[in-house]
């Protein structure tokens, strides 16, 4: 036979593996992604710095055009607010060329391409400045065959050009870095999904192993406490039969015994009378110690109780049972009184009979010796018997619970009994279409009320004229 894990001892390692597991797999995860997106960080950036170096270079090309559109106004028309685009550029430039230079200290072949482009500049810078020289001078006939030899222009329009491939190689690279971004990103997000979706079924294969090892540690424990309960109700079963077969026959006994005493047969006086009675109360009570058992496995197995119903005076079948166990109240003095009445109905005798017999016997077995008092009623909706003690009382956190199977409100040491009376009294009520009820408190009593309908279900009560 294949031993099962325990569930108390399974759970707690299914649950540690539900969540180590997932949290390594999505830490895993988490580390792709971020080195993924650190990855297109990194592209971005890349895009944005060729787009500050382009930037940078239309700012020189801006530049140059003002400085060289001041001096050809200047040339024209001598004077300084025609120069004016000249002059104000002229504390910027160098700025300009350098700002330049440095963005582009990571691409050495571009570095290189602006460096070359500088001589050019110098040149034109030292040209315009000896021109405008002899323009302010008054020679205007030097500056003007100077100006005309085109020698500012060449330097002014290779300088263009120049910034102009710079500019283009730039986009160019721009471009690339643009596409690799957009590439890497969707690399990312179709990684991302990929992997999203592999966590998901790896968790969901994961979930679905250990809901099933849960389910089966379940189920094994399961099919045991049936097993187990099954085992229990056909040992109370078979034990009630056994028990009761001996029990018949010592009471049939006991009861000739009494009888051939009784008659003169037997001359042992009063002690022999009183020794049978004693005897015969004992198997009384281990007589329904065993009606117990057997109702109890009934009920318990939602067994089709069979009812045989009758008309009865709920008042006089509670005169007869205290009658009836007159010798046990006297035993525990606790003097019993019976109110009401009639309340007449259609029931089971035998099965109410049992009912009322608790309810009294529970009441003068916690009653402490004190009075104990039933009250009967009967009203067109029900007919009522209350069994009032004043007793220890029960507390009422288990006003519920003597209600369940070998229920009790006291510990078995003190008070004994197999805790099922009141268990099967409720359902015999239940079988009627009635309820039993219990109000208490401790150390005042309790008071147990049994509710009937005026008869069983299929029944018609016809009250008398």
């Amino acid at each position: 036979m294949v031993a099962l894990v325990r569930p108390e001892r399974a759970v707690p390692r299914l649950l540690t593996q539900a969540v180590v597991v997932p949290a390594a797999l999505s830490a895993l995860v988490a580390l792709a992604l971020v080195g993924e997106v650190r990855a297109l960080i990194s592209l971005s950036r890349w895009v944005q710095h060729t787009d500050r170096v382009i930037a940078a270079a239309h700012k020189l090309e801006r530049v140059l055009i003002d400085r060289e559109s001041g001096f050809r106004g200047f040339m024209n028309v001598p004077r300084d607010e025609f120069l004016a685009p000249y002059t104000r550029t002229s504390r910027v430039v160098g700025e300009t060329w350098d700002g330049l230079l440095q963005l582009v200290a990571d691409n050495p072949v571009q570095q290189a391409r602006l460096k070359a482009l500088q001589p050019l500049w110098r040149e034109w810078e030292a040209f315009v400045a000896r021109t405008i020289d002899l323009r302010r001078s008054g020679d205007e006939a030097e500056a003007r065959s100077q100006e005309a030899a085109g020698y500012a222009r060449e330097r002014m329009e290779g300088l263009r050009a120049g910034i102009g491939e710079f500019v283009q190689i730039e986009e160019g690279l721009r471009d690339q870095r643009t596409l690799r971004e957009q590439t890497w990103a969707s690399r990312i997000i179709a990684g991302s999904v990929a992997m999203l979706l592999l966590l998901g079924i790896l968790l969901g294969l994961i979930a679905r192993r250990q809901l099933r090892s849960v389910v089966r540690g379940y189920s094994g424990a399961l099919t045991t406490a049936e097993q187990a309960m099954e085992l229990r109700e056909e040992f109370l079963t078979v034990a009630a039969h056994e028990l009761r077969t001996p029990l018949t026959a010592l009471q049939l006994d006991l009861q000739r015994i009494r009888r051939l005493d009784a008659g003169g047969r037997q001359r042992a006086g009063p002690a022999l009378a009183d020794q049978l009675a004693t005897a015969l109360r004992q198997t009384y009570r281990l007589g329904s110690l065993i009606e117990s058992l057997l109702d109890a496995s009934a009920l318990a197995g939602n067994a089709q109780l069979e009812l045989h119903p009758e008309e009865l005076d709920l008042a006089e079948l509670a005169r007869e049972i205290v009658s009836r166990l007159r010798v046990e109240v006297e035993q525990v003095g606790c003097p019993v009184t019976i109110v009401g009445g009639p309340a007449r109905g259609i029931w089971d005798r035998a099965r109410l009979e049992r009912i009322v017999s608790t309810l009294l016997r529970n009441a003068y077995k916690y009653g402490e010796g004190k009075p104990v008092s039933i009250a009967v009623e009967q009203s067109d909706g029900e007919r009522v018997l209350a069994v009032a003690d004043q007793g220890i009382g029960v507390p009422a956190d288990r006003l519920e619970s003597i209600f369940g199977r070998f229920g009790r409100a006291v510990s078995a040491r003190s008070y004994g009994g197999l805790g099922l009376n009141l268990y099967v009294a409720r359902r015999l009520a239940e079988a009627h279409g009635g309820r039993i009820e219990v109000t208490s408190e401790v150390g005042k009593g309790a008071t147990f009320t049994l509710r009937l309908p005026p008869a069983i279900a299929g029944h018609t009560f016809q009250r008398a004229g």
